[in-house]
């Protein structure tokens, strides 16, 4: 597969406000593996508006769009 294809597979997001890229489709574990979250803190995935950000549960994927934004937090915490 040439490197232009694999290059548009894979998107942009950030972490804590670090670049990285992914595919389209990721679990929370592979998140929490590229963002370098710790164990006890709860990882959540932006969401616009007055809505509540989205949770990230390792076992589970999610559709990520371009530009994605996700954050960590101690559990507990009330950002």
């Amino acid at each position: 597969m040439p490197a232009e294809a694999v290059a548009r597979e894979r998107i942009s997001i950030h972490i804590n406000g670090a670049q990285f890229f992914v595919g389209e489709t990721v679990t929370g574990a592979e998140l929490r593996s590229l963002g370098q979250i710790p164990p006890d803190n709860q990882l959540f995935l932006e969401t616009p508006g007055p809505s509540p950000d989205i949770l990230i549960r390792d076992d589970q994927s999610y559709e990520l769009k371009p530009g994605s934004h996700l954050y960590d937090l101690p559990k507990g915490t009330v950002g």
